[in-house]
């Protein structure tokens, strides 16, 4: 199970589209639960994005 602040990527490939899952820095609350932002993307992999 990820916690806060984990970093991870996941790479998901069906046939041939692949899209990338990526934590990011950014973090909020929702009532008395914290979250961190996860982005979504199948154009660009690289840098930031590598696996």
């Amino acid at each position: 199970m990820w916690k806060l602040n984990d970093k991870f990527s996941l790479l998901c490939e069906i046939g041939s589209a692949k899209s990338l899952l990526r934590a990011h820095d950014f973090h909020f609350n929702i009532g008395n639960k914290n979250f961190q932002e996860v982005v979504c993307h199948n154009e660009r992999f690289g840098g930031n994005d590598e696996v």
